[in-house]
């Protein structure tokens, strides 16, 4: 899928704008109820306000992917050197190999990452019960993350899945991700 040439700056406002506020919804949603779930952060220098990811929450699998494949791309403002439509463009393609089923979504955020370089990144895309309880190293360091009484103790934290009796806390914790 190529893109109808350069985006007008209109366009490219509209799109930001759609990002930011979907993207503000997402943020205060409970993942207990907006099950599937994205960490993103901006993909340039710390300095400008890269690296600094936050958990954005949906209701279904495919709204998350719908918001992945449309607006991800203009979430975190790119490099304007960029054909914005074109990364857009290729960025759903990736996503749409995910919404039929012909990758994973493992193996999809590698390559969706490439696509979005200097854009958004992600770290992590699933469902929330995923990061209770899944063995991999992201959500391994969010448990201990929000097990740690702050961030530099989180290298010693227990990572292992988050219990019952946890997962109000967790949640909340999750609010704080990336301040």
């Amino acid at each position: 899928m190529a893109s109808d040439g350069p985006m007008t700056e209109e366009d490219l406002q509209a799109r930001r704008d759609e990002a930011l506020e979907i993207a503000e919804e997402a943020s205060a949603a409970d993942p207990s109820s907006a099950p599937w779930g994205l960490e993103a952060y901006g993909d340039a220098p710390g300095g400008i306000g890269g690296g600094v990811g936050g958990f954005l929450w949906f209701e279904t699998r495919e709204a998350m992917l719908d918001f992945c494949a449309r607006l991800l791309t203009f979430y975190n403002p790119g490099p304007r050197s960029k054909d914005h439509g074109d990364v857009a463009a290729r960025a759903a393609e990736v996503v749409a190999a995910v919404a039929s089923g012909a990758q994973t979504m493992d193996d999809a955020m590698e390559r969706l990452n490439d696509v979005l370089r200097g854009f958004s990144q992600l770290r992590w895309w699933g469902e929330y019960s995923d990061l209770l309880h899944g063995s991999g190293e992201f959500q391994q360091d969010v448990r201990a993350w929000a097990r740690a009484s702050d961030y530099d103790d989180a290298e010693g934290a227990d990572r292992s899945p988050i219990r019952a009796e946890e997962e109000p806390t967790f949640r909340e914790a999750l609010t704080e991700w990336g301040f």
